[in-house]
């Protein structure tokens, strides 16, 4: 019997292909999947794994549970599926379309339970495809049963198998209703980051829309800036929309610059903690292996020649099972091998043999 495992806390670099080998080293894996969101196309952070042995799972849990993959201390433990909730008659907020309770404090678990649905029919079209024209497939075992796909994600998820089973033809209404405005958020934010990217192209045209945004209704400056008069020409809804509220791009630039700055800050501080984790690992390794950090303390380039690797078959092991150290080695032994040395303690017992690291 198969069981479905949840790992959470996952380094937001780890690939579907790297979790399914970390796990494989607990038994057979039939799949391992990273959450991705939807609308950035990064991990969220958390993922799942299928094991087909009950035995291995759990072996897979107790071992993995705890364990640190790039610095993070893993979440591992069975996935249980959505308890089914009780009532049905109301979509969120009432009205009873969509299959689940009413209420607001119910709003945003319902939202979370569309936008999953969402996501999961974004993914497998053909299903999408043929749910659209005929909600009352989800009700036909056969439809179910050869769609592997949709008859895992409704065992997983019982509060939408519930509201599909208890009206199919309002909860679709539901997801398509979220659908379209999905889509038409997507497109808004699409036009907004291109008019921003055509104003970091054109800085007096920025300058002066920022300190005057309603310069954007006003024909003689549109005029004497042939560029910003192409520009919304090509651009017709935009352009209205930038008229019936000038302020508004200037919001939503100053929200795109903010959230730009966000991911980049949290970009160079998964880089800085990611380098500072392979230093203190490689450190680690060689406080277990004095020899061979005699050897490269005397000299780091020694990593480059493969007559020293093939004499140290526990260094180009180590290597080849953390290519994320291996990388930040190769590319600057000196200074990696003396961060790393920070990090080593001469007295410290031989580490365990490397695991793989994603």
């Amino acid at each position: 019997m198969a069981m479905k495992l949840f790992v959470g806390n996952l380094p937001f670099s780890t690939s579907d292909a790297d979790l399914k080998t970390l796990f494989s080293q607990a038994g057979e894996v039939a799949s391992a999947n990273v959450i991705m969101d939807k609308f950035t196309g990064r991990s969220r952070g958390f993922g799942f794994v299928e094991m087909d042995d009950v035995n291995e799972a759990q072996a897979a849990i107790e071992r993995f549970n705890g364990y640190e993959m790039q610095g993070r201390p893993l979440t591992v433990n069975q996935a249980k599926p959505q308890e089914p909730r009780a009532g049905g008659g109301g979509r969120p907020g009432g009205g009873g379309r969509g299959g689940f309770r009413g209420g607001d404090r119910d709003r945003d678990r319902d939202r979370q339970e569309l936008a999953n649905f969402d996501h999961f029919l974004d993914s497998h079209p053909e299903i999408a495809e043929q749910l659209r024209r005929n909600p009352s497939l989800v009700d036909d075992r056969d439809f179910v049963k050869n769609h592997p796909a949709l008859q895992t994600y409704l065992e997983d998820h019982q509060g939408v198998s519930q509201a599909l089973k208890d009206n199919p033809n309002g909860f679709m209404q539901a997801e398509n209703h979220y659908d379209r405005n999905e889509d038409n958020r997507d497109r808004d934010r699409q036009e907004f980051a291109n008019f921003d990217r055509f104003l970091d192209s054109h800085r007096e045209i920025a300058e002066q829309l920022r300190k005057n945004p309603s310069l954007i209704d006003d024909p003689s400056f549109v005029r004497n800036h042939p560029a910003l008069k192409t520009y919304l020409q090509d651009h017709p809804q935009f352009r209205d929309q930038l008229r019936q509220d000038p302020n508004i791009f200037a919001q939503e630039e100053a929200r795109n610059d903010h959230h730009e700055d966000m991911d980049r800050n949290r970009r160079d501080a998964h880089f800085a903690f990611d380098r500072d984790t392979n230093r203190r690992h490689f450190g680690e390794f060689l406080s277990g292996h004095p020899d061979v950090a005699q050897r490269l303390s005397e000299n780091p380039s020694l990593v480059k020649d493969h007559d020293f690797m093939d004499g140290h078959p526990e260094l180009r092991d180590y290597l080849h099972q953390n290519p994320d150290v291996q990388k930040d080695l190769m590319a600057n032994p000196d200074n990696f091998v003396k961060s790393a040395q920070n990090y080593a303690n001469p007295g410290a017992k031989s580490p365990e043999p490397a695991k793989v690291k994603p």
